[in-house]
């Protein structure tokens, strides 16, 4: 959103505009889906890159 600042009232509210409805349509479905997800933290988070990168240090200390 180009100029976002220019989309909120001097209380920090989002003014009605062409905007607002999307950004809070988006922000709904994002709370749906940490819901749908919370139990699940594990497996989304688990990267391959950090795996890797952990066992290599665990390789470093047994050296």
């Amino acid at each position: 959103m180009a100029q976002a600042y220019n989309e909120f009232d001097d209380n920090g509210m989002m003014k009605e505009s062409s905007y607002r409805d999307p950004v809070f349509d988006v922000m709904e479905e994002l709370m749906r889906f940490t819901y749908l997800t919370r139990d699940h933290r594990y497996f989304l988070v688990n990267r391959y890159s950090e795996r890797k990168e952990q066992e290599l240090k665990i390789d470093l200390k047994k050296m």
